[in-house]
C-alpha cells in the first residue's frame, strides 16, 4: 500500500472512531488503532487544520505534567441531507455532520419522474434555505431508496421502469449524491455508528425484507447489487410468483407486511379478528401494523396464527443467512418486533429450528430513520472514502 493511502485509511480510521465513540483524547485513539502517539497527532493536526474536527477542554492524565486534549467530529463543518425514496412517499432530513437532525420534509413521490425530481429539488433547496444555509453548505446528498439501485438508478420498488435518479440531481444541485438501498444503508449507520467489523444486517418492514453484509468493515456487493437478497430467497414455490423477482414463494411474497395487513383486512370480521374488529371501529381502513400488533398482544387468535406463522419463516432466513455468510453477529430491524407475541414466536423458533445456540449475537431493533442512514451513506462515501 502506498503511504498516502495509508495515511488517508489512518484518517478514515480516526474520524470513524469519534464517530463511534464521540468525545476522545488523541492518545486514546492512538491506543485503540495501534497506532504512535506523534502520528495520531500529526494526522489530528491536519484535521483540525482542515476544520473537520475540533479541540475541547484538555483532561487530566495519569501521568504526571501531561494533559490531554479532548477532540470530536466538528459538526459545523458541512451539513448533510439524507433522503429516503419508496413508491408512495419522499422523506427528507437536514443534519449536521454529528448526524444530528435540523430539519425535515416530506414530499409525495410522483410515479412521472421528471415532475418528480423537478418538485424534489424544489423541496431539497428550501429545507436548505429555511434553516439560513445554503448548497455550498452541503456535504452533499444521500438517498436511501426502496428495491435495487446500482448507486445511479432505481430499478425497481419505486417506480414500474428503470429511472436514473442521481444525473438530474447531481445537474441541478451540483453536489456529490450517493444512492444505496435502504438495508445498505442501515448497515453502514450501524458501522459508522456503533463500529462494527463483521456483521449481517437485516430489515423487515413495510418497504420489505432485505439483508446486507458487513465483513471486515467493508459492505459487500454482489456482480448485481443483488448481494444477501434474503427476501427474494425461496421460501415455499407452492406459492405464487413474485411481481419483483419473479420466483415461486419467495419470503417477502409470503411474509411482507403488506401481505400482513391485506391478509388481515380480508378476514377483518367481528367473528374472526373481535379485538381488531372492536379497536377500529370496525372500520377496516383503519388497520395498520400498530393497530394489528396492539390487538394481537390483547390475545387475537387469528393474529396470533398470522404471527407466528411470519415469525418462525422469518426465523428461518436468518438462521440460513448464518449458514451461508458465516457471520455470528446479526442486527435485525424490524416493526414487528414492537410485538411480545412476535417476538416470543422468533426466539422460540430460533431455538426449534436450530439447537445450538444463535440468541445472544442477535441485536434487535424496533425502529431506524432511513433518512439518517442516508446521512450516514454520505458521510462514508463523500467524506471519508474521499480524505486527502
Amino acid at each position: 500500500m502506498h503511504i498516502t493511502d495509508i495515511k488517508r485509511n489512518n484518517k478514515k480510521n480516526i474520524l470513524k472512531v469519534l464517530y463511534s465513540k464521540g468525545l476522545w483524547s488523541k492518545r486514546r485513539i492512538a491506543n485503540r488503532l495501534n497506532l504512535s502517539p506523534s502520528v495520531v497527532t500529526r494526522l489530528c493536526g491536519e484535521l483540525l487544520d482542515q476544520k473537520i474536527i475540533i479541540p475541547y477542554e484538555l483532561i487530566e492524565s495519569p501521568h504526571a505534567g501531561r494533559r490531554e486534549t479532548k477532540i470530536d467530529i466538528n459538526p459545523d463543518y458541512k451539513y448533510g441531507v439524507g433522503i429516503s425514496i419508496n413508491n408512495k412517499s419522499t422523506a427528507l432530513l437536514l443534519t449536521d455532520l454529528k448526524l444530528n437532525p435540523i430539519a425535515t420534509r416530506v414530499i409525495a413521490t410522483n410515479q412521472q419522474p421528471q415532475l418528480y425530481f423537478d418538485k424534489l429539488i424544489t423541496a431539497i433547496t428550501a429545507l436548505v434555505a429555511d434553516n439560513q444555509l445554503t448548497l455550498t453548505d452541503l456535504l452533499g446528498i444521500g438517498i436511501s431508496i426502496k428495491g435495487k439501485t446500482d448507486g445511479t438508478q432505481s430499478y425497481y420498488g419505486v417506480w414500474e421502469q428503470p429511472v436514473d435518479v442521481k444525473t438530474p440531481l447531481t445537474a441541478a444541485l451540483h453536489l456529490p449524491v450517493f444512492i444505496d438501498n435502504g438495508v445498505r444503508c442501515s448497515a453502514i449507520a450501524t458501522q459508522l455508528r456503533h463500529a462494527k467489523k463483521d456483521f449481517v444486517m437485516m430489515k423487515y418492514i413495510e418497504a420489505g425484507i432485505g439483508a446486507a453484509v458487513v465483513r471486515n468493515s467493508e459492505l459487500l456487493y454482489g456482480q448485481n447489487h443483488s448481494l444477501a437478497e434474503i427476501g427474494h430467497t425461496i421460501i415455499d414455490p407452492s406459492q405464487d410468483y413474485c411481481p419483483i423477482c419473479k420466483r415461486k414463494g419467495c419470503l417477502e411474497s409470503i411474509i411482507s407486511i403488506e401481505r400482513l395487513i391485506d391478509n388481515v383486512r380480508a378476514n377483518f370480521s367481528l367473528e374472526k379478528t373481535p379485538v381488531l374488529w372492536e379497536n377500529c371501529l370496525q372500520d377496516a381502513t383503519k388497520i395498520t401494523l400498530d393497530t394489528i400488533i396492539e390487538a394481537a398482544d390483547a390475545g387475537s387468535i387469528y393474529l396470533n396464527h398470522l404471527l407466528k406463522r411470519n415469525a418462525e419463516l422469518f426465523a428461518i432466513a436468518v438462521i440460513n443467512a448464518k449458514v451461508i455468510f458465516d457471520i455470528n453477529d446479526f442486527v435485525i430491524i424490524g416493526n414487528l418486533f414492537k410485538s411480545q407475541k412476535f417476538t416470543a414466536y422468533f426466539n422460540a423458533a430460533l431455538n426449534q429450528y436450530q439447537l445450538s445456540e444463535i440468541n445472544g449475537n442477535i441485536s434487535i431493533r424496533t425502529q431506524e430513520s432511513n433518512q439518517l442512514s442516508a446521512v450516514a451513506l454520505l458521510i462514508n462515501q463523500g467524506l471519508l472514502e474521499q480524505l486527502n
